[in-house]
């Protein structure tokens, strides 16, 4: 499989894939080409990890629940690291632009990255129109898509500032200026669009209602778990930085 310079070879044994990898280094240097050996590896699919434009392609799995053979595709951690250099070089606390400029900066960077990442689910559903089942799990990625979009999110927040911008200010605004803020002024969730053409129905205001009973739910087990411990989460400091947080909301 060919993309650009970057191919993948495919074989049912180590002896074959090396026969192949020989034949393929000859056929190139007699086009006047090298191979990046140090870039080149053979991997053993059911057992081995491996990295091919982007995607990471985890070896394949048993299903507790039925057995059944899997394997998960995801973006890759050097792509993952390629999206918030991205999103920093676009997020400079020391510019001063309006709320609506900086999400016009960062949603196409968003979009790009992530519809990037749906391929995969393109790839499924043309095996499947074709009769091929697909044993690839796309949803494990999840997880890394919160995470990115919580970065996103505070990096807006120190930017939204304008007056002394600081990380520590930016965490300070995370009660007012949380996911559906930013939804209402446009921010593309990234979470959001990596499913939303998969499943019926799951408008913005379906995933924010989600995401905001999840936060809670995650927050009060927080809370009971320092009450347990003997420490009081809703200190007086606690209580002054949310009342700042509201009146910077509308100052």
């Amino acid at each position: 499989m060919r993309y650009a310079d970057d191919f993948l070879l495919f074989a049912d044994s180590e002896e074959e894939i090396e026969n192949a990898g020989k034949f393929a280094k000859e056929v190139l240097e007699g086009l006047g080409l090298e191979i990046a050996m140090n870039k080149t590896k053979i991997v053993d699919f059911n057992k081995d990890d491996f990295d091919f434009l982007g995607y990471g392609f985890k070896h394949w799995k048993n299903r507790k629940k039925d057995n059944e053979p899997y394997f998960m595709v995801m973006p890759s951690e050097k792509n993952l690291k390629d999206f918030k250099k991205k999103i920093k070089d676009k997020t400079n606390r020391m510019w001063t632009k309006s709320k609506g400029e900086w999400i016009k900066d960062i949603n196409p960077i968003i979009r790009g990255k992530v519809n990037y990442y749906k391929n995969v689910m393109k790839a499924i559903h043309l095996n499947e129109k074709v009769g091929q089942k697909s044993h690839c799990s796309w949803k494990a990625c999840i997880g890394d898509l919160h995470r990115m979009d919580s970065y996103i999110r505070q990096r807006l927040r120190v930017c939204m500032l304008h007056k002394h911008p600081h990380v520590r200010d930016g965490y300070k605004m995370t009660f007012c200026w949380n996911i559906e803020y930013f939804c209402k002024i446009g921010l593309i969730p990234c979470a959001w669009l990596y499913f939303c053409d998969e499943f019926d129905g799951y408008t913005i205001d379906v995933y924010v209602t989600r995401q905001t009973e999840k936060n809670r739910r995650n927050k009060q087990k927080y809370i009971e778990k320092l009450r347990s411990l003997g420490v009081e989460y809703y200190t007086k400091e606690v209580l002054i930085k949310m009342k700042h947080a509201r009146e910077a909301r509308f100052a």
